[in-house]
């Protein structure tokens, strides 16, 4: 029996492998777009949040540089996330 749609499996098959990007967006650019929009919800919840809306923004940044395999950033964001969680401990001791 021969297959109807031979150019449609390769191609799906290249999408799901990872050969092929899709819609011209690279993993890498999608993991940075994700940090720049975590660190602007960290910046909005310092503003606006409670002490434990900015210790949680603080680690959803963290983990977003973890995901983009950012070792200094990723760092860095555990450092903040260190201070802003260590100031909501303290605020409900």
């Amino acid at each position: 029996m021969k297959k109807k749609y031979p150019f449609l499996f390769i191609f799906l098959s290249l999408i799901l492998s990872g050969c092929v990007e899709y819609s011209g967006t690279s993993s890498r650019d999608i993991h940075e777009e994700v940090v720049n929009d975590t660190i602007i919800e960290y910046e909005i919840s310092k503003k606006h949040g409670d002490l434990v809306d900015i210790c949680s923004a603080a680690g959803l940044v963290a983990i977003a540089q973890l995901q983009a395999q950012n070792e200094d950033g990723y760092k860095e964001w555990k450092r903040i996330e260190k201070i802003e969680c260590d100031r909501f401990e303290k605020a409900y001791e």
